[in-house]
């Protein structure tokens, strides 16, 4: 809560009008709705990149999803069995799709975790809602829509707030879906719809959801160091030099340090992001 991103994005939702409900915003005394405590508790959970890696999107599942997750399961007051469920199936639905089509969207400068997250984000406000298939399809056509997130705005506070938007957003497209709003079934993969779109290419190969389980198959990344994981590498080398040739920091000028790929492509510092 300590973070200047969570504090703007708290004076964003007092401008906005934060009534109580029953979503608590983590770190606060403040408890809200759905959508208010989706949109905080993914901005303040990602402000820090300490979150968990995706091998499926290479970017960050729970932080797209788990804030919509356990607004869900406050509001509806779920147990434990069915919060796990949402949860498995809200990182699935993404990992699905991002299985189709990555590495292509990431090249072409998205985020990954607004542009899948929202898709996933979406599926714990279906169970809540008690959407049926056709419901469900209509909320992640929606989402198709409401689906974003460029690597400009990393090194800013911006890629935190994507985080939260992937929260909020999947939540609004179910509950649009709720209202009658309805949207091609085929707007992933379809003419003009999100694959070609955010690829390029048209995808290649179908979704087996419910044969093949990325969680279980692939699992998650849990980091070692609070970084960008495409500084990991480097970390993981310094560990060992250190192992083997013990230095203290006055005997240190100064190091020079390689990076993998993803690392002059993520790792961009804005000291903005984290002092103003």
């Amino acid at each position: 809560m300590n973070a200047p991103v969570s504090k703007n994005i708290l004076n964003y939702l007092k401008k906005e009008g934060l009534k109580e409900g029953p979503c608590r915003l983590f770190g606060t005394s403040y408890s809200s709705g759905l959508k208010e405590a989706s949109l905080f508790n993914g901005v303040s959970s990602h402000c820090m990149d300490f979150d968990d890696v995706s091998w499926a999107t290479i970017g960050h599942p729970s932080v797209s999803v788990a804030p919509s997750v356990f607004a869900c399961a406050q509001k509806g007051k779920w147990n434990g069995k069915q919060t796990l469920l949402a949860y498995v199936l809200a990182v699935e639905s993404m990992h699905q799709i991002a299985r189709l089509t990555m590495p292509q969207l990431s090249e072409r400068g998205w985020h990954t975790t607004l542009a899948y997250g929202v898709f996933g984000a979406a599926v714990p406000a279906v169970r809540l809602l008690g959407l049926n298939e056709d419901e469900c399809a209509n909320a992640l056509g929606i989402a198709v829509s409401r689906a974003g997130g460029v690597r400009a705005n990393f090194g800013t506070q911006t890629k935190a707030l994507h985080a939260g938007l992937s929260n909020r957003i999947g939540i609004d497209c179910a509950e649009m879906a709720a209202c009658g709003i309805n949207a091609s079934h085929n707007a992933v993969e379809g003419a003009d719809g999100f694959a070609l779109c955010f690829t390029g290419e048209a995808i290649k190969g179908e979704v087996d959801i419910g044969e093949f389980w990325d969680l279980h198959e692939n699992g998650l990344v849990i980091k070692r160091y609070p970084c960008c994981s495409g500084t990991h590498p480097t970390n993981d080398v310094w560990d060992e030099f250190l192992s083997a040739h013990p230095l203290k920091a006055e005997d240190i000028d100064h190091i020079e340090a390689g990076v993998s790929l993803s690392g002059r492509t993520y790792i961009i510092f804005n000291k903005t992001s984290l002092t103003h």
